[in-house]
Order: structure tokens, then sequence, then C-alpha cells
């Protein structure tokens, strides 16, 4: 394995320069060329010498919300000519000789790395490499190369490099998932504070089943987004009462925030314009088109380099902690490194990130912090537990987006854009983290929907949601549990019951969705299965070779198995070998 430090031995990596001229007689007033003759940041390709046959491709997601059509794990590349982009890291490799190479950054201080594969006449021989805010004298984010015969065994290698490059202790294994309830996904930004309050009685009431212990306010108990310490109308109380009723039902109060942004109608924005980054185009701050209903849909964010800034941050989160929130849930974080000026003109918008997010750790000191919606990399150190998906849903696919009145429809380019929130998009991309699984933080796969009111989900894509949970470790609800069904209060009992430890795919060619992953419950074999498919299939135990003792399925649950298995449509099971110990 090699290390390569781009910054210092160019001699597997070219940097290059492309002149870009103006044309003649260019009269725009919508078009600037910003770096007209030069090219903005810090560029390099890489050479990569594969066999012929290479056509293996992995491309990975900071920002969570997938941009990119199809699966991240591709085993057959086979366009004759484009480009497949990545950010973080890429994988390209030959399913045949088993030979791949993993390039990726081993920081983002400053910067992220964004990779282009290009594609030319069916081959995988070029990478091009692009660190936008690598300026100046500025330090470039090292670059990894690692190569190996495993796809799988490179991610676990990049997960320590990256590990110890930040100085990161391996985090302690539990035996345990963490358990909680967050508000979002049954009332979204219409939670009352009553309703919250009744759902902690029914908490209470089922804590045999769901021995919860956070118990998480989300978006709605805010005056205006920036304003996080003075609640709205549905709010009677203060943020400091409602944390005592939290604490005195039994559960650790926890609240969700965006730290970094603020809509224009906020008291925070209206008093201090001049705390936020401006339009490097125009007067005033940058707008940022949000999601919330007007009059709160036009955003702006918070300049982590200005001293008012920071002493802002610092006072929403000490105050906070004062009044007894132990578990911070910062969302937004995709939107919160934007281009624009700010204070300090050498700052960029990841190294104000990530400044932020050290004042919020300074002041929530041993808070569990999670990362929700921002890039992954930078946030490495700073929380303990990060989301790796974007928005799950009741929805099997997308079919709306939460709104002030309910779902908004969607036409039906909208129902397969991998952005969009839904159950199948937010396992998927989920299960790509598998990697980053207790190597990095804790990952949150986003809420378990478990329920059978108030969704369309069926039973087996509940138990799909359920499994992802048990192997990340992170089983969070919004489920209310007295309008549940008993069997869906037993499937919740499972899995929060159970923790998987060391998933990883089964398969190293996989086309599609990753379906199989093989790890521990405990000290026995585990075997995850995923049917993906809107028909049933069927696994061999006898001939698997996994096993060599007696397997029991625990997630349907349906006991002792032999040999044949039938798994239905989009369903999953769940098998643990009892009589013998795993090899590995």
């Amino acid at each position: 394995m090699t290390k390569v430090d781009c910054s210092e031995d160019l001699s597997m990596i070219q940097s290059y320069q492309l002149a870009l001229e103006p044309v003649q007689a260019f009269d725009s007033a919508r078009v600037q060329f910003i770096s007209a003759g030069r090219m903005e940041g810090w560029r390099a390709t890489v050479s990569v010498k594969l066999p012929d046959t290479a056509a293996f491709f992995m491309r990975n997601r900071e920002s969570l919300v997938s941009s990119e059509f199809g699966p991240d794990v591709r085993a057959q590349v086979s366009c004759f000519d484009g480009d497949l982009n990545s950010q973080g890291l890429v994988i390209l490799g030959d399913t045949q000789s088993h030979i791949y190479v993993l390039i990726g950054a081993l920081s983002a201080e400053r910067s992220l790395t964004y990779f282009s594969v290009h594609v030319r006449q069916k081959r995988l021989n070029r990478v091009s490499i692009w660190q936008p805010d690598v300026k100046a004298e500025a330090d470039v984010e090292p670059i990894i190369v690692l190569e190996g015969n495993d796809w799988r065994e490179l991610l676990k290698a990049y997960a320590e490099r990256t590990r110890e490059y930040a100085k990161m202790e391996p985090l302690a294994v539990e035996s345990a998932s963490r358990l909680g309830y967050c508000s979002w996904y049954y009332t979204y930004q219409n939670v009352t504070e009553s309703e919250f309050t009744e759902s902690l009685a029914v908490l209470r009431e089922h804590k045999e089943a769901f021995p919860v212990k956070y118990a998480q306010i989300d978006d709605g108990y805010q005056s205006h987004h920036g304003d996080w310490l003075v609640t709205n109308q549905n709010w009677p109380s203060s943020l400091e009462q409602v944390a005592g009723k939290i604490s005195g039902t039994g559960f650790v109060p926890g609240i969700w925030a965006m730290p970094l942004l603020a809509t224009t109608t906020s008291e925070l924005f209206k008093e201090h314009p001049d705390w936020f980054i401006q339009d490097p185009h125009a007067e005033g701050a940058l707008i940022i088109p949000g999601w919330s209903p007007p009059p709160e849909e036009r955003w702006v964010c918070l300049d982590g380099s200005h001293p008012g800034a920071q002493g802002y941050l610092k006072h929403v989160f000490s105050t906070l902690y004062r009044w007894g929130y132990r578990y911070f849930k910062l969302d937004g974080l995709g939107l919160s490194y934007p281009d624009g000026r700010r204070h300090d003109p050498h700052s960029t918008g990841i190294s104000c990130l990530r400044e932020c997010l050290r004042i919020i750790r300074e002041a929530t000191a041993d808070s569990i912090i999670l990362s929700c919606g921002g890039p992954l990399l930078p946030c490495l150190g700073l929380a303990e537990h990060a989301r790796i998906s974007g928005d799950t849903g009741k929805f099997w696919k997308a079919e709306g987006v939460p709104g002030l009145a309910g779902l908004r429809a969607m036409d039906d380019w909208e129902t397969q854009d991998p952005a969009m929130p839904s159950l199948s998009n937010a396992l998927q991309q989920s299960l790509q983290s598998w990697w980053r699984y207790d190597r990095w933080f804790r990952a949150d796969p986003d809420v378990v929907m478990l329920r059978d009111e108030n969704t369309n989900l069926t039973e087996g894509e509940a138990r799909m949601s359920g499994l992802v949970a048990m192997m990340t470790g992170v089983v969070f609800t919004s489920d209310r549990l007295d309008r549940m069904g008993q069997e869906r209060i037993d499937l919740l009992a499972r899995v929060s019951a159970l923790r998987l430890h060391d998933m990883e795919p089964l398969h190293l060619e996989q086309r599609g969705p990753l379906s199989l992953f093989i790890g521990r419950q405990g000290q026995r074999k585990a075997l995850a299965i995923f049917n993906w498919s809107s028909s049933s299939v069927t696994y061999d135990l006898a001939n698997s070779g996994l096993f060599a003792g007696s397997v029991q399925e625990v997630l349907q649950p349906w006991g002792h198995l032999s040999d044949l298995c039938e798994i239905p449509k989009r369903d999953a099971i769940l098998l643990v070998e009892l009589e013998c110990e795993p090899e590995f």
C-alpha cells in the first residue's frame, strides 16, 4: 500500500492547467469568467495502469444526498465514452484479475476533493482530481493511493488511515445499539409541545419493548431558523422547561438545529446581517433556497470566520447544554459551506464549517453530536454520530415531499430522483457506507420506519429498515407506539435488542444494490440478506458454504432453518449461526 502526498511528490500525479480564453466580443450580464487563463483551486490527473478488462467502478458520496442515478458499485462499466464522478475517494478495478486501486483524500481541512474517472473506448485509465478551495499557498489535502485484490479491504484500510491522520482514537466496540426517539417523521414541522409530551408518555409505557435513552425534538419548535432559543406559539413552554419535562420522563433531552443557517425573517439576521456570508456578485448576504415553506424559504449562512458569528454559536449551544440538552442533531450542514465573501478572506467553506463544529463541540462538552446532511470527511473527529443517507420516508419510492399541509405531490421524474426522501433511497445509501460503521462514527441510517399506520410501507419493507439499523447500531424511531399493532412492536423490540458488527458485502462483484452482508452478532457468524426485487427469491443454505452449524432466522422470525429459504419480495432476513463459532 502506498501513500502519495500530492503537495510534495508529483511522480505519480501530474498537475495541469487549462487555459480558458473568453470569446471575443462576449457580452453578458449573467456570465462572468472568474478564472480566465487559469484553473481555480488545485487539479491533478492520475494515470492508472489496469488490465484491458478493467471495468469495476465504485463511487463515493460526501454530501449524502446523491446526485447520481444507479448503484454506487458497478462491476461492469459499459459506456464507450464518458466521465464517472465521485467525491472523497474512488475505486477502479478488474474483477477478473482481482486488481483494485483506491485513490482518496486523507483529509478535508480546507477543501473537499472531487474525482472524475475518464472512460475512453471502455478503458478506465485516467482520473482527474479537483480540490476547489486549495488556493495560493494553502496546503493540498493529501492523497492516498491503495492497491489490493479486494476492494472491501481497501475501503477498510482507507477508513483506518484517515482516522489515524485525524489523530482519532479507535471507537470502542459497543455490544448494544443506541436507542432514541425523534419527532420529525410523524408530524414533521407541525409538531406541537402537547403532541411531543404525549409521545414521551407513550415511550415510557413501552420502555420494556423499546428502552429509549434519547428523546429529541426536531424541526418545528423554533420561532425562526436561526433563533434557536426562542419557541413558537405551538410551544408555550421555554426550551429549558421542555428539557426538564424530557428528563423528568426518564429520557436524555435532545434537540434539532441548523446551526449555520438562518432565515431572512429571523431576528438574528435582521440584527446582524454582517455575520453572514456575503454574495460575491451583489450587495448583501448570499441567499440559499431552503426547503421550508414561506416565509421561511429564504436562507442565509453564518460566516464561521466572523467573531460575532462564532460568539453567537458558543452562546446558543452552551445555553442549550446548561438547560440540560445532551444530544444535538446538527442539520443543514450540506448547505453550510457555500462560496462567498467572508470576514476572513483566507478562510474557506470547509475550514469555517470545521471551526463552527469545533465551537459547538467545546460548548456541549460530553454530549452526542449528530452531523446531519453535511460532508462526512470534514466532520471526522468532531461528531460522534453522522447521518449516512438522505431522508427516509413512509413511501418505498418517493411519492411526496413533506410540506406545511402534508406531502407535496411529485412529478413522475421526481419519484426516481435519488435525492428525494424515500425508504429505498435511504436504505441503499446507508448500506453503501458500510465501511464507515464504527470506524469514523456511529453511523445513523435515519429513523427506522416500522409502523403499520400513517405509512405506505409493507411489513417486509419495514423489516428491511430495521435490519439496516441493526447493522449500524443506531436505532431511532418517530413511530407512535400506541398506534402500532403488536407485531410491529415486537419487530421494534427485536431490532433494538440485536446489534450486528463488522458487516461487509459478501459478493465482490455485485450487480445492482448490495444485498448480502456477512458479519457477526456477538461471537456468532451472521448473514443479512436483502431482497430488493418485486418477486421472491430462494436462498440455499445447505450449499452456501457459510455455516458449519445450525442456523436460526431471527428477524422474521422463522426459527431454525437447514436448507432452502424463500424471501418474499422487498423483504429481508437475518441468519445467525448458533452451534459453531465463526471462522475468521
